[in-house]
């Protein structure tokens, strides 16, 4: 029967009640037979619902326990289309029981393990056979991120500005970490709480706006999650350091990765965030504002295939050399320091790895933004539109990865850190991989101790502005490398110390053709470990100092005040063009193609390299497989190539960065060089201005050649006036006869190429050689080849134009240079090329030998001693330079075999080094000018030059003795006299009779036994007989001397 039932505490409602009497002519009668509409259940629920919101009296509440499932199993039973109906009527009304009362099906979820009342209500579990029906009616699975985002809102409401009671703030904690949990179900992050406060829609409607989480502060007060910040600073003794003044800190109940999820801020990041910006550290090409599309490569990736093509070795040093040299630094260091920095108070927990060993770089310029730009761009050509940058590739830099995944740099106003990996850095991403912070700002020091404490060097406190450049590359530690994307294998601190010993190999001479660097210094810090040169010992069994000691210093010093030899073309390459990029470029091949030939700038100066050591320090100079202690005296004559130097740390007081060094410092190597510095003209300038407007290719014809110097020899003649200078070189080099501070080298240099830095690539010259050369990307090679095409093909073309029409001159104007300063000499000959080059070199070679002729650069001892041109000399033959048969018999040098075609010089038997023999000084004394030079360079000179020399032959020695019968007394009676007549002899056939011998009368070259020297005559014949005796009484008074197996043939007299 339907039976309206009353209470106080309900409306009237209508029940559906089962009845004993199951008549069916009585059911259909009252019409109880059929079922209820959908509609008349849905009003009956809104209506009981309203009426029950909240139900006090247990007796009641067990009442409507009963009822409500008979009441829900009425709407599950009806069509699909009367539920949807009876679900419109009941949306947002009080419809599900939830045991004290009705809420609305929106503020129900099936599962929960929070007491959210009388917010959020989780379904009693006597009510989950009809989940359907109340999923259909607006409950849901769970609660989501936009329920708990209302329910904050809702308790904000409730407190006002004031702190939440007990258990509300109890409740607000568990819904935040709820919260945080939904979005990190999702993976969104801190985006997805934003977003999960948005999806709350108009339902929030407190006097908070609406797009914001709200959070409990420190004190219980709810405050948007934009106004917090999670303290992850606890070493702070300041609880607000750091924080506005409008900042709070989060409630310490809230771990900070929920506050992180929530969108409240790192209390480091807040600290970092006035002070510092992400840097976008990316490839060339990416712009911003164009969503990358399509084929892509990532950071990691792209520098892990760029140090593949840079080989581990001195070559990852000098790139940071070459960056200091930009940058117009006057002195550089290495610092490896090997101790462990504190882990606590870091910019992010992912840092702790990289605070163990580390080496850094120091240099006293202070980057400009470009720099800092150009070294961000990685593969993008920056320093091209510098126009005197070393660098060109923009990857050099990267080669540190090698070392490395989280690089970083102090200079000026800013510390720059660069975590491709996007882990370590707080808040670095894929896109943003890098981070810059002003050190003006704030008081980072104080508020991050431990992560500045590695980088107080060199003067650097990491507070205001550093007037230099400090980099740090922590060392890739087993741990770190098992998860890199760039380099699977570790550095250890040995590697890194074998590492600073490779560049001790390069240096001194590292520093010759750079623009402004002066000085490279290399210390290190800490127990490094291991044994032998790689330790850092224990002096006298004392502690180890772990303070930073100095290893070894290299410097130039100019030697006759010239000052920076790359000066003058430095000034012309950069100066008065203004603007920046490629306006500068273009002011300069302005003036570049303005400026005659004869005003371009070009320097020759002397300059002294040294390589120091602190005295008491350890080391060891390896020649070939034997290794040698070595002191001071042994070590000062070391040549290219056949000496390694090996460091063993010891302590010293040298500190880094200091400016008093307690302990002395001793010289290891000292060696003076002769160095010219060019930019060219001719079609070399030509070539450069075409690559300039036709594809903005930036080429200069900028060169050098240096020239290592020894002392004058004791044949030389220093004071004998040098050729004067030829050509356009503007000398700034004093005329001086002796060079006394030089040291003995008793080799010739192992020429090295360089691009301002030396490379890999030998010359086979005796001289280096430097040019602004188009190099492979890994700067190791030098581009050469006739099989290339397109823009390879330009490359090559401009290297073999800069060596053949820059450097050849170049050369040229060196040895006019070293002809003045050394006088003749070995010193001088070693300067000479004596054998080919491989190429592209060979072109230097032959263009060298060519450029001679009108050069005074030929030295010849005749009439005093004279610098001759190739037409005013006479090359010596074999004859003349063919050493005494005693000598050569014990000589152990090699001998040089003809093979130039000419036949003139030096055939088989003739040693490489072989100089003027007896009858050449014989020569000499007659004032015939031959060219006093090693064979195998008279040979380069035989082959190369444009003309066929003038060489000596046996007339001209007989025409020098006839002019100068006088000076035959100066010759050497045993040594020099038969030797000269021998080859005065030696194109006569004495066999054809006095016809053919008719060339040697009135030669003084006779020596006779009682010591003088008789001039050749005729012997008569025939005649009368008192003519035959008067003859013979002549013959027995001036004929009667010794005969000689070699002359016996044709001096016939009276004994």
């Amino acid at each position: 029967m339907l039976h309206r039932w009353s209470s106080p505490t309900c409306l009237p409602v209508c029940f559906l009640l089962p009845l004993c009497n199951r008549s069916p002519v009585l059911l259909s009668g009252l019409g109880w037979n059929s079922q209820l509409p959908g509609a008349v259940l849905a009003t009956q629920l809104s209506a009981l619902g309203a009426a029950n919101r909240h139900v006090t009296d247990a007796a009641v509440a067990q009442k409507l326990a009963r009822i409500v499932p008979v009441l829900y199993g009425g709407l599950a039973a009806l069509p699909a289309a009367e539920l949807a109906a009876a679900a419109a009527v009941l949306e947002g009304q009080p419809t599900v029981w939830v045991g004290n009362g009705f809420v609305p099906a929106e503020r129900v979820a099936f599962k929960g393990g929070l007491d959210l009342s009388p917010h959020l209500y989780v379904l009693p579990l006597e009510l989950s056979p009809f989940r359907d029906l109340l999923a259909v009616l607006g409950a849901q699975e769970a609660f989501s991120a936009r329920q708990y985002t209302t329910l904050l809102q809702d308790l904000a409401r409730e407190a006002g500005d004031n702190p939440l009671p007990p258990q509300q703030l109890a409740q607000a904690l568990a819904v935040a970490q709820a919260l945080a949990d939904v979005i990190g179900a999702s993976g969104g992050g801190a985006t997805a709480g934003k977003q999960a406060v948005q999806d709350a829609g108009p339902a929030v409607t407190a006097s908070k706006r609406p797009d914001e989480v709200l959070v409990p502060d420190s004190e219980g007060v709810l405050r948007p999650a934009a106004e917090l910040a999670y303290d992850d600073a606890p070493w702070l003794d300041v609880p607000t350091a750091g924080l506005d003044a409008e900042m709070r800190l989060v409630h310490p109940r809230l771990s900070a990765p929920v506050a992180e999820a929530l969108g409240v801020a790192s209390r480091r990041r807040l600290m970092l965030a006035a002070s510092a910006n992400f840097l976008k550290v990316g490839l060339a090409g990416a712009g911003g504002g164009i969503e990358a599309f399509g084929q892509s490569e990532a950071l990691t990736t792209r520098l892990r295939h760029i140090i593949q093509d840079y080989p581990e070795g001195p070559g990852v040093l000098l790139e940071l050399v070459q960056n200091a040299d930009d940058a117009g630094a006057h002195k550089a260091a290495f610092l490896l320091d090997a101790r462990q920095y504190g882990t606590s108070s870091l910019l992010g927990p992912g840092m702790a790895a990289w605070q163990g060993p580390a080496l850094l770089a120091y240099n006293d310029a202070t980057f400009s933004p470009g720099d800092i730009a150009a070294i961000a761009r990685i593969g993008q050509d920056g320093k091209m539109a510098q126009p005197a940058a070393i660098g060109r590739f923009g990857l050099g830099f990267n080669a540190v990865y090698h070392l490395t995944d989280l690089p970083s740099f102090v200079s000026g106003q800013h510390l720059v850190l660069f975590d491709p990996h996007a882990k370590y850095l707080p808040g670095a991403s894929a896109a943003q991989p890098g981070l810059r912070i002003n050190l003006t700002r704030g008081q980072l020091m104080r508020q991050f101790p431990d992560a500045f404490a590695p980088y107080m060097h060199f003067g650097c406190t990491m507070e205001g502005t550093y007037p230099g450049t400090l980099f740090r590359f922590p060392l890739r530690s087993g741990a770190t490398a098992a998860t890199s994307d760039i380099k699977s294998s570790p550095t250890t601190a040995e590697q890194a110390l074998q590492l600073l010993q490779s560049l001790a190999e390069v240096l001194p001479q590292a520093l010759l053709f750079l623009k402004s660097l002066k000085q490279i210094e290399v210390y290190v810090a800490g127990d490094l470990g291991g044994d032998g040169a790689a330790a850092a010992a224990a002096i006298d069994g004392e502690q180890q100092d772990q303070g930073p000691r100095l290893l070894f210093r290299a410097t130039l010093a100019s030697l006759d005040g010239s000052g920076p030899l790359q000066q003058p073309i430095t000034h012309f390459v950069s100066s008065g063009g203004g603007g920046s990029g490629s306006q500068q470029l273009d002011a300069f091949y302005r003036r570049l193609a303005a400026t005659k030939e004869s005003d371009l700038p070009c320097s020759i100066g002397r300059v002294q390299l040294t390589l120091s050591v602190p005295q008491g320090t350890g080391f060891v100079l390896s020649q070939g497989p034997n290794s040698i202690e070595t002191s001071q005296q042994d070590t000062a004559g070391r040549q290219d190539g056949d000496a390694t130097l090996q460091i063993s740390a010891h302590r010293s007081s040298s500190r880094a960065g200091d400016q008093q060094q307690q302990w002395p410092l001793q010289e290891i190597v000292r060696e003076d060089w002769l160095v010219c510095n060019s930019l060219g003209g001719g079609a070399a300038r030509a070539l450069a201005l075409k690559a300039w407007k036709d594809e903005k290719v930036k080429m200069i014809p900028w060169v050098g050649v240096a020239a290592r110097l020894a002392p004058t020899p004791a044949r030389s003649n220093s004071n004998t006036a040098a050729a004067d200078t030829q050509g356009s070189t503007q000398h700034r080099l004093e005329h001086q006869s002796s060079i006394a501070t030089s040291l003995s080298c008793s080799t010739p240099t192992a020429g090295r190429a360089f691009c301002f830095l030396p490379l890999p690539a030998s010359t086979s010259l005796p001289v280096h050689i430097n040019g602004y050369f188009e190099l492979s990307s890994n700067r190791r090679d030098v581009w050469h080849g006739s099989d290339m095409a397109g823009a390879g093909r330009l490359r090559a073309q401009w290297n073999e134009a800069l060596l053949q029409l820059v450097v050849a001159p170049a050369y040229v104007d060196l040895l006019t240079a070293a002809a003045k300063m050394l006088g003749h000499g070995a010193a001088y000959n070693r300067l000479w090329p004596s054998c080919d080059a491989p190429e592209p070199w060979q072109s230097v070679v032959r263009q060298l030998y060519g450029h001679l002729p009108g050069k005074p650069l030929l030295w010849s001892a005749a009439s005093g001693g004279c610098w001759l041109n190739v037409s005013q000399c006479v090359f010596p033959d074999e004859a003349c330079l063919e050493q005494p048969q005693e000598a050569a018999a014990s000589a152990d040098a090699p001998t040089v075999q003809e093979d130039s075609g000419r036949g003139e010089v030096g055939g088989a038997g003739t040693t490489a080094a072989a100089v003027l023999g007896p009858l050449g000084d014989a020569l000499l004394l007659l004032d015939v000018p031959l060219v006093d030079l090693p064979v195998d360079v008279l040979k380069m000179m035989q082959k190369y030059l444009p003309e066929l020399p003038k060489y000596c032959t046996p007339a001209a020695a007989r025409t020098a003795a006839a002019g100068h019968p006088q000076r035959i007394d100066m010759l050497q009676r045993e040594q020099q006299l038969p030797p000269l007549l021998s080859y005065c002899m030696a194109d006569v056939d004495v066999a054809a009779g006095a016809a053919a011998c008719q060339q040697l009368l009135g030669l003084r070259l006779l020596p006779l036994q009682d010591g003088s020297v008789a001039t050749l005559q005729r012997l008569l014949t025939g005649g009368s007989r008192q003519q035959q005796q008067q003859q013979q009484q002549q013959q027995q008074q001036q004929l009667v001397f010794v005969v000689t197996e070699d002359l016996e043939l044709v001096l016939v007299g009276s004994q």
